[in-house]
């Protein structure tokens, strides 16, 4: 009994990495932590740290991933743009070659960033500003009322020219 006890109930052997955020982003305990769109673990701990960060404790529970290396990238992104609550981090992972991480380690400051959400955008416009938005929306919304099949035959051209976009939105960021 005591034997089986220690199996189930033992020490765990998993690695356990912290990187501190400017905003958890409304990341909870037990959100995923992903590498390549692979769960490998889990968001263990979020505390709030003396100089007001987020510092998220998270578990990798797969030992090709870990150790992480020195380099490694975690972001929080939003596994949808259906909801506000379901996030996870994103790990890219450093370069082997470079220093390990030990368990219990950091991942560089300057490797983790958090989203910025809509609100948070919407909040740094002026209020004619925001009226003028929401007259493009709005504007949008009727000029593309009853033409549903064309907007759709439009999208598939839009794509490339979004991904193109996208590409070119993350290097200047």
């Amino acid at each position: 009994m005591a034997l089986v006890a220690i199996v189930m109930f033992g020490g765990s052997d998993a690695y356990t990495v912290k990187a501190r955020f400017q905003n958890a982003g409304q990341l909870v305990r037990g959100n995923q932590v992903q590498v390549g769109g692979r769960t490998v673990g889990h968001v263990k701990d979020i505390a709030l740290t003396d100089s007001g960060d987020a510092e998220v404790t998270m578990q990798v529970d797969y030992k090709d991933v870990a150790p992480l290396h020195q380099g490694t990238a975690a972001t929080i992104r939003a596994t949808s743009l259906s909801g506000i609550a379901n996030r996870y981090v994103s790990l890219a992972p450093g370069r082997s070659d470079a220093a390990e991480i030990a368990d219990g380690g950091r991942i560089a400051s300057d490797r983790a960033s958090a989203p910025v959400d809509l609100d948070q955008l919407f909040n740094t416009l002026d209020p004619k500003t925001r009226r003028a938005l929401q007259q493009v929306v709005q504007g949008s919304a009727t000029w593309y009322g009853g033409r549903a099949r064309q907007a759709s035959q439009s999208a598939k051209y839009l794509a490339p020219a979004l991904s193109t976009t996208s590409r070119l939105t993350q290097e200047v960021t």
